[in-house]
């Protein structure tokens, strides 16, 4: 009898055990994060990441307790605060990036998990503080990255850190399917000279022109479509500046400018949340029309284009990953329909419509590009 007992305690011991098997993961820098079971109160060094968590978790304020705002614009928060008005209560943390981070706030809030972006690195000194204090740290990347297809995503390891494994998988096998239908069109074609695109990030700015370089981002969407960015063969890292003696003599063929309502104040691209065609149209004819840059062959032609900044960073990232395609090889990608894939992620993944302009072409070249409502 007394052996029975014996093996049934061990049974229960080893049954509670599996019930509470460790969640493990290893992040982008090679840390191992354990956790004893998914977090419920997360803080987010990047409120922008809250688009990704938003396509694995339908309701992500609930388990959002602090965040840095400093990305995800005003427009951007109304939208998601009117689908859940829990995003107000969630802790605004300042800026949090390398060497800035306000652990003493974090640890108020009594997170279970906190995520840094990947421009941390594992050297970061408020690792080791909050850490100490307990409380599990993971650098992750969370928007999608054509550059890391391989193996286990950002956001899948996210998934299993908050128990959405099966949600992230999900979207990550939607998001590998269409780039991936995107790469293997171009390889199939013949070789043949790539276009010369321009990249304009924060369009309408006092300097001009500022570009993406070799650094991860748009550029790497322009490759992907069989382009070349003119900025990565004189920017090393992620941006710099383009001097208009350089833009011209590069003569690029295609014009794609970013921006957001945050330029309104600047004159620049304006589109994005509660933003008419109409008024991303203006600003997209007038950055088109500036001295000199409106001699280059992509005005003159047509081909300029406009983006919402932040699509092409955010969870969000495929929508102008085909918008790129398609603008940069329409002859190629003229199926691609990047406003239907918006609102198949609002639909399936976000589950409420954001609403605005997020892309939008010049009238003159709507084979490559489409006015977005």
């Amino acid at each position: 009898m007394t052996k029975r007992l014996i093996f049934a305690a061990i049974l229960l011991a080893a049954s509670v055990s599996s019930s509470r098997a460790e969640i493990s993961v290893t992040d982008a820098v090679g840390r191992t994060v354990k956790l004893q079971k998914p977090a419920e109160r997360i803080v987010l060094s990047d409120g922008l990441d809250v688009v990704a968590f938003s396509m694995i978790d339908p309701a992500p304020a609930g388990r959002i307790v602090g965040w840095s705002r400093s990305r995800l614009d005003d427009e951007a928060f109304a939208a998601f605060r009117r689908h859940d008005q829990r995003f107000a209560s969630i802790r605004s943390l300042g800026s949090v990036k390398p060497g800035t981070v306000p652990v003493e706030a974090i640890i108020a809030l009594r997170p279970d998990l906190v995520i840094f972006g990947t421009e941390f690195s594992s050297t970061e000194s408020s690792l080791a503080s909050l850490e100490a204090a307990g409380i599990p740290v993971a650098i992750l990347g969370l928007a999608p990255s054509i550059r890391r297809m391989e193996g286990e995503t950002g956001l899948e390891k996210f998934g299993r850190l908050v128990g959405r494994e099966s949600q992230s998988k999900q979207f990550a096998d939607f998001f590998r399917e269409r780039v991936d239908r995107i790469r293997l069109k171009v390889r199939s074609q013949p070789p043949s000279p790539k276009p010369p695109v321009l990249l304009e990030a924060h369009a309408g700015g006092a300097t001009c022109c500022m570009s993406p370089g070799k650094g991860e981002g748009i550029g790497d969407f322009v490759t992907l479509a069989g382009g070349d960015n003119i900025g990565a063969d004189v920017i090393p890292g992620m941006a710099g500046t383009l001097s208009l003696e350089y833009v011209l003599a590069r003569k690029p063929q295609v014009w794609i400018a970013t921006g957001g309502p945050y330029m309104a104040a600047r004159g620049g691209l304006v589109l994005g949340e509660n933003r008419s065609a109409e008024e991303a149209l203006d600003t997209l004819r007038k950055l088109a029309a500036r001295p000199v840059l409106s001699q280059i062959p992509a005005a003159r032609s047509g081909r300029v284009h406009g983006i919402a900044h932040t699509l092409t960073t955010s969870g969000m990232n495929i929508v102008a990953i085909e918008a790129v395609a398609k603008w940069v090889a329409p002859e190629l990608f003229g199926d691609l329909d990047p406003q239907e894939t918006l609102q198949i992620l609002e639909r399936r993944f976000l589950g409420f419509h954001m609403g605005g302009t997020y892309m939008i072409s010049l009238p003159s070249n709507r084979a490559g590009g489409e006015v977005a409502k």
